[in-house]
């Protein structure tokens, strides 16, 4: 029963104040709305768009900045390689007095291709001069000298250069040792076979160059030759690339005009 002191109830009694407060106690709100669009890792889906879309914007800057400067680290590459094999050459010939090309020393000047005329083994095929500056032909290479190494990975791909209808023609493996450019196209090399000072005679219509890469690249050559009929005075070893792009004459490289 309530208690009245002095015509006050009695608040005292625990009983009492439960009650009391029972009539006026708060109710506890609970704190589950979520941010709105808002990860378990406190990052809204708003802020992951404008990453996304920051992140795509560089890619599409960067790409072809990148493209252009992996292209240029293969031109540069190529050129190196270019030389490389002109200087092997070179050296046989000091070695040797003729040049590494076996019986067609004597012979018109000639260019060294890859798997594109005979379907056996061709004798003019670049592969040859290969064999014979890496020591492996000990018939024009007596002494056995190792002029040239080729790395295993310019040894073997796919050309890019579709001179040839079978895909298996166009599949070059370690055992064939071909030196392959870095878009696996084998290097063309023309040398001094007949003894005159000039490589000459690679260029001419329906040669072995505008059949492999086209009548423009062939004419450039004749362009830029002093002569006009695609020699070249003074020069003793060629070794060219089709380049990135084959049958561009923007791409196509010569040793001799680097």
């Amino acid at each position: 029963m309530e208690e009245w002191r002095d015509g006050v109830m009695d608040m005292s009694s625990s009983n009492h104040s439960s009650r009391l407060f029972g009539l006026f106690r708060l109710p506890t709100l609970q704190h589950s709305i979520t941010p709105f669009l808002r990860s378990s890792s406190g990052v809204t889906l708003v802020e992951l768009l404008v990453v996304i879309v920051i992140i795509a914007t560089i890619a599409g800057i960067l790409t072809p900045v990148i493209i252009r400067a992996l292209e240029r680290a293969d031109i540069a590459k190529a050129q190196q390689e270019m030389a490389t094999i002109v200087s092997a050459i070179q050296a046989y010939f000091r070695e040797y007095g003729y040049m590494p090309v076996g019986d067609t020393n004597g012979h018109p000047d000639h260019t060294y291709v890859g798997k594109w005329g005979n379907l056996n083994d061709d004798p003019l095929r670049q592969s040859r001069i290969m064999n014979i500056l890496r020591g492996v032909d000990a018939t024009y290479n007596p002494r056995r000298i190792v002029f040239l190494e080729i790395p295993e990975s310019s040894s073997t791909g796919v050309a890019s250069i579709r001179t040839i209808d079978s895909e298996a023609m166009r599949t070059y493996t370690l055992s064939e040792v071909f030196f392959l450019d870095p878009w696996s196209n084998p290097y063309l090399i023309v040398v001094d076979s007949d003894f005159d000072n000039t490589i000459g005679g690679f260029a001419r219509d329906g040669g072995t160059i505008q059949g492999a890469l086209g009548a423009p690249i062939a004419a450039m050559i004749r362009s830029l030759s002093p002569t006009g009929n695609g020699s070249f005075p003074g020069v003793r070893v060629g070794v060219m690339s089709a380049g990135p792009n084959p049958g561009s004459t923007n791409s196509f490289m010569m040793s001799w005009a680097l």
